[in-house]
């Protein structure tokens, strides 16, 4: 993106804010126009809800580099560090290239840190709201790929984190591109997650940091609905978000590996909205579907 020049020291760099489940992200359009330089300190001024645009991270477009897919995505946590992915800022980022007409068909490939993920959406124009079902591809579930310091058996690995005095029994640890450390407990809602979340997700067994979800089973109906799960994450990099989607899709396969839920399908319930997720088994692709929002678009001004 060419950030245009403003007043003596500044910057003019156009955006667009988008969300999926209220996990928001400030996104920038480098389709035909450079990367800015110096990403590690312009996402982190972008992020700031005080002092600059605001959201959980920043989200760059861009062209394919492979001919097999349609668009790019990459991805910066709200502290400037770059990570493998998000599934709510992904459906997010493909109602933005459909709005922008980088796109004009509605399921297409986007290569993503974690590998080309297939994504199908659900809108018309002008493209403010969609329904967007991603193809996350196959969960990880051994140690090194997710990756943890633990043995390969149990599969997929749990890990003691030393949480018991906080009521949080151990963590099943599943890969879904970034990695996840799942608990199960009787209410999410009773756990100090801005407390411990800092020093889980910087557990020395996690040698690239790592995403933390606390999960109960919430009552549903005996009409042959898909048991519900509230699940509350600490993100890495960002902190307590509205709703992380790869958080979900490793919530789900946890219960399901674990058997907290019977069914190969679940609803997610986040602070921020809910999540559908599909494993229909263990050889198969998850699956998530949700609502992607376009909020606003603008331009900050950088004092650089």
């Amino acid at each position: 993106m060419q950030a245009g020049a403003t007043l003596a020291g500044m910057a003019s760099i156009p955006f667009a804010r988008l969300h999926g489940c209220r996990n928001d992200y400030v996104f920038l359009d480098c389709w035909d126009q450079p990367i800015p330089d110096d990403l590690p300190t312009l996402v982190p001024a972008l992020a700031d809800r005080h002092s600059g645009v605001g959201g959980d991270g920043v989200i760059l477009l861009l062209p394919p580099s492979n001919p097999a897919h349609h668009a790019t995505m990459r991805m910066f946590n709200a502290d400037g560090s770059e990570s493998e992915m998000c599934g709510n800022g992904l459906r997010a980022l493909a109602l933005w290239a459909r709005r922008l007409g980088r796109i004009n068909h509605n399921h297409f490939t986007v290569a993503t840190g974690a590998g080309p993920l297939s994504v199908e959406v659900e809108a018309l124009p002008p493209f403010n709201h969609a329904s967007v079902t991603v193809d996350m591809g196959p969960p990880q579930l051994q140690a090194q790929a997710i990756p943890v310091v633990a043995p390969d058996q149990p599969c997929p690995p749990q890990v003691d984190l030393g949480t018991s005095d906080h009521g949080l029994p151990a963590f099943t640890c599943i890969g879904m591109g970034n990695p996840h450390a799942v608990t199960f407990v009787p209410d999410a809602e009773a756990i100090d997650l801005a407390g411990i979340g800092p020093s889980l997700e910087h557990h020395p067994v996690f040698p690239q940091r790592c995403n933390i979800e606390v999960v109960s089973l919430l009552p549903s109906s005996d009409n042959g609905q898909a048991p519900r799960l509230r699940q509350r994450t600490w993100e890495r990099g960002s902190g307590i978000t509205m709703a992380c989607g790869t958080g979900a899709c490793a919530v789900t396969v946890a219960a399901i590996c674990t058997e907290f839920i019977p069914s190969r399908e679940a609803t997610v319930v986040l602070d921020g909205g809910e999540l559908t997720i599909t494993w229909p088994d263990d050889t198969a692709n998850v699956r998530m579907r949700g609502p992607a929002n376009f909020i606003c678009d603008g331009v900050f001004d950088w004092p650089r």
